[in-house]
């Protein structure tokens, strides 16, 4: 697959949806962009890849970090895909790849991965959180007051929402969560050039 996104505003810049094969035929270690938390990134990685995590993206910092060509990578392409919508958004004007599938995708076909300490990823907390919530809501509902009710329906509107506009505010807050920011990985600093 390689589908091109054309961007809306007229600049030349283009993202591009690859298969894990084409883009690991053809493209180096050093120019892969984590996008996922760093929690997740000291979990498994792809060796050489820098982290660059989404949520705490801003325009004047990741648009120098980038270079053409950058391998947008999360841990299964909805992040990524994300990420190029932001830079998008952004006018940038190179062009950036997103990998399809992600790192569960990479890891399917046999690729090599630097594995760390297990945690959860962000979308299970995510999942346990909701789950939590609506369950908890259930309980006072039928315990304490029918008006808890609501709580179980928000969170469903919420899921619902998420699932339509494939965004999910609650994972944005989580990935901020302390359990979620580990230690800087060594190659924090060694960044794509322009």
């Amino acid at each position: 697959m390689d589908e091109v996104l054309r961007q809306e505003n007229g600049s030349t810049g283009s993202m591009k949806i690859r298969s894990v094969q084409d883009i690991a035929a053809n493209t180096p270690v050093d120019a892969f962009i984590d996008v996922r938390t760093e929690a997740e990134f000291g979990q498994v990685h792809i060796p050489g890849s820098q982290l660059l995590p989404l949520q705490n993206w801003e325009k004047e910092v990741i648009c120098q970090k980038l270079k053409p060509g950058c391998v947008l990578v999360c841990q299964s392409g909805k992040r990524s895909m994300l990420a190029a919508q932001k830079l998008r958004d952004w006018g940038w004007e190179s062009d950036a790849v997103v990998m399809e599938g992600g790192i569960e995708a990479w890891q399917a076909a046999g690729f090599e991965v630097k594995q760390g300490k297990s945690s959860l990823s962000l979308e299970r907390q995510v999942r346990i959180f909701m789950g939590a919530i609506i369950a908890a809501g259930a309980i006072l509902a039928a315990n304490v007051s029918g008006h808890f009710i609501w709580v179980c329906g928000i969170m469903g509107a919420g899921l619902v929402v998420s699932g339509i506009t494939n965004w999910c505010g609650i994972a944005m807050i989580i990935a901020k969560m302390p359990w979620n920011q580990g230690s800087k990985p060594k190659n924090q600093n060694s960044t794509c050039q322009r």
